[in-house]
């Protein structure tokens, strides 16, 4: 820590992937998408179990109107109907915090080798997330079981008591079980949307261009400050580094920085022209490197040079400069920046003072992005190693042919050569760089988290058209033996359950694709490359959602067409 900058400490009560690990951000913007969703999954069960509730009312008609009849109290029956619908929810939320437990177990053991600290994780029962589970659970048996219990303790006696419920006409065919069904498969749609279009961002992040070419790269950090070294210790160690590293055969470029593309810290300064105005500032992210490091990534000069040796090493050389393509939109549109002078001005807690002297630019580079969440390449500002000094460096090796596996143990021998207690905190391919990033695995935990609460809508969806269509197979039953004794054939009474089925399928997508694109919308506004029309994922959810409910469908279909006439007739 050098004279000057102020240390702040903060607490974290979790792990963040953020540059700035104090912000709330990150946390923020994840939490509002997934709490919404995961509450529309909450729905959807609530309207499953309300749609069973409904369906057990009719079956126990004559039970209530006996017990009504014998002088059994209204609110005594409506309580014992709640307390069932309690029972239920306690079953379910038990079973929720025991599957949280294991995800959660199963996320914490997959993100700890990818943390750059080892850290040691452990998950524990919280008490806070324990009393959310059970008031969720109260109050969803309260707010769906209400209703079905008004209305079952509520019945028309005298035809209840002759329970003629099976042989009375069918009436509405769409009432409100119907509809509840119908809902179920719109939010169901509107997840599965969700899920797919996370998931081809994850995908897309995955294999998105930073910029620069890290096939054939490979990265070896130092940290010389781990070992004690001061400021001319260090730079002689990483100068001894880089010099071993370019002299090894099948080595085509070598260069280091202060901080990796894709990686998980980067820092910032603010950069103005001499003069201007503070409020004219910019913030884009600020790199040590040394030569070389351009050429190692892939990246031309566009206009300028490269720094030299002595800007590299040199403490005392000139303050020069490279800046990136947006960064010269940004402060210099329309000019020529060559030649031209930046300060960065200071930053309180983060800089000393004093280190505010102009800095000369000597050269262009194409932009590249800091995050897989970047949509376009940020402001990058680039300082020579010789005047701005950093314990930790990463050096990028652009291989020349050859094995990567015997490169890497190649290089760490030669950094085992400049001294054996020099620490070597990273060492590998930047494709393993890139594919194990932190970043990139909350990304791609989102995505597996939104697939899994699409499929358990799925699920859910299907199990509400199944048991909605089974239960008015039941109840018809008397009716579809009437139409088989008049000449109906089994293919017909499979055609009309299906239909009814088909139906509802049709108005819940219907009601749920312009959810979905809005959802869709949403998450393409906050999330990296999700696509707010994505045609793939629009045509896939409402395939596979309405394949489902019409197998749901079909089965009580197929159950009602193999009704013998004369057992349908018979039935009360």
């Amino acid at each position: 820590m050098r004279r000057g900058q102020v240390l702040s400490v903060h607490p974290l009560s979790r792990v963040n992937v953020s540059s700035a690990p104090t912000s709330d951000a990150g946390p923020a913007a994840v939490s509002a998408v997934m709490m919404p969703l995961s509450g529309a999954v909450l729905l959807i069960a609530c309207l499953n179990i309300a749609n069973m509730l409904l369906a057990r009312a009719s079956v126990r008609r004559k039970e209530i109107a006996i017990r009504l009849a014998l002088g059994g109290g209204r609110a005594r029956i409506v309580r014992q109907l709640l307390t069932e619908s309690l029972m239920l929810a306690a079953i379910g939320a038990a079973a929720g915090l025991a599957v949280g437990s294991w995800t959660a177990r199963f996320f914490i053991a997959s993100v700890v080798p990818l943390l750059p600290t080892p850290l040691q994780l452990e998950w524990r029962p919280d008490l806070n997330v324990i009393v959310a589970t059970t008031a969720f659970a109260v109050l969803s048996a309260l707010a769906f079981g209400l209703a079905p219990a008004l209305k079952i303790s509520r019945p028309d006696l005298v035809d209840d008591l002759k329970d003629l419920g099976n042989v009375r006409p069918a009436g509405r065919r769409f009432g409100t079980r119907a509809w509840l069904v119908v809902g179920q498969i719109a939010l169901s749609l509107m997840l599965m949307t969700a899920g797919g279009l996370f998931a081809r961002g994850a995908l897309k992040a995955g294999a998105s261009d930073p910029g620069y070419r890290y096939e054939g790269l490979l990265l070896a950090s130092i940290d010389s400050s781990l070992a004690g070294y001061d400021e001319a210790g260090g730079r002689m160690r990483l100068r001894d580094a880089l010099d071993r590293l370019r002299r090894m055969p099948g080595i085509a470029d070598v260069g280091a920085s202060s901080q990796v593309p894709f990686g998980e810290r980067h820092e910032s300064r603010w950069v103005v022209r001499p003069g201007q105005r503070g409020d004219a500032r910019v913030t884009p992210t600020y790199t040590v490197v040394t030569g070389g490091y351009f050429k190692a990534l892939g990246l031309p000069i566009v206009r300028g040079r490269d720094f030299t040796a002595v800007e590299e090493t040199s403490p005392s050389a000139a303050l020069v400069a490279i800046i990136d393509e947006p960064l010269a939109r940004r402060l210099f549109p329309n000019q020529d920046p060559l030649g031209e002078q930046l300060v960065t001005p200071p930053r309180p807690g983060v800089r000393p003072a004093a280190d505010n002297e102009p800095m000369s630019i000597v050269g262009i580079v194409p932009g590249i992005r800091d995050w897989v969440t970047d949509r376009d390449p940020a402001p990058h500002l680039y300082v020579a190693a010789g005047s701005h000094y950093r314990g930790v460096m990463n050096i990028h090796v652009r291989t020349a042919g050859g094995s990567d596996g015997e490169l890497l143990t190649a290089i760490r021998r030669q950094l085992r050569a400049v001294d054996d207690r020099l620490p070597v905190v990273e060492l590998r391919t930047m494709q393993d760089f890139h594919d194990r990033g932190l970043v990139l695995w909350v990304i791609r935990a989102a995505g597996r988290t939104l697939i899994g609460l699409g499929m358990l809508a799925l699920l859910l969806a299907a199990v509400g058209v199944y048991g909605l269509k089974s239960y008015v197979v039941s109840q018809r039953t008397h009716e579809i033996g009437i139409r088989l004794a008049l000449g109906a054939r089994p293919a017909d009474i499979a055609r009309l359950l299906f239909l009814d089925g088909a139906r509802m399928t049709m108005i819940g997508l219907a009601i749920g694709f312009p959810l979905a694109v809005m959802l869709g919308r949403l998450l393409s506004a906050e999330f990296f490359d999700t696509d707010s029309f994505d045609p793939i994922v629009l045509t896939l959810a409402p395939l596979v959602l309405a394949a489902a409910a019409a197998l749901a469908t079909y089965l009580p279909a197929r159950h009602g067409m193999r009704i013998s006439p004369l057992d349908a007739l018979r039935t009360e």
